[in-house]
C-alpha cells in the first residue's frame, strides 16, 4: 500500500516525512531511535527513511492511529502508564486494521 505524503483528518491537514535517524526525546530528556513519531503541534507524522519498504505500511497505521487519538481529543495520556496504553491502542488498533482492511484512500479536496 502507498503512503501518502498528505491526508485530512477531521477537516485538518496532516503531512507524512520520511528521515533518517529518526529519534524520540524520553521524557528523562535522553533521545531513543524510533520507526514512526507523530507530532501533534505539526501534525505531522515521521517514518524512519531506512526501514525496509514492507515495514513502512505497519508504522504508518501505528502513527495514524495516533493522529486519530488527538483529533479526537484522548491522546497524550498523563504519565508513563497513559503513554504505554496510548502505545498499546495503536499497536492493537494498527494491527486489526491491517489484518482486517484493504485500505484505499480517499480522494483529497
Amino acid at each position: 500500500m502507498k503512503i501518502p505524503k498528505s491526508f485530512r483528518l477531521k477537516g485538518k491537514k496532516w503531512t507524512v516525512e520520511y528521515k533518517w535517524n529518526l529519534t524520540d526525546r524520553e521524557d528523562d530528556g535522553f533521545k531513543i531511535k524510533c520507526d514512526g513519531l507523530c507530532v501533534y503541534q505539526t501534525r505531522t507524522i515521521f517514518i524512519e527513511h531506512s526501514m525496509p519498504r514492507v515495514d513502512k505500511w505497519p508504522v504508518f497505521l501505528h502513527e495514524l492511529v495516533h493522529a486519530i487519538l488527538f483529533e479526537a481529543h484522548i491522546s497524550g495520556l498523563d504519565g508513563p502508564a497513559g503513554n504505554m496504553l496510548e502505545e498499546v491502542i495503536a499497536d492493537a488498533v494498527a494491527d486489526g486494521m491491517n489484518d482486517l482492511f484493504s485500505i484505499r484512500w480517499k480522494r483529497q479536496r
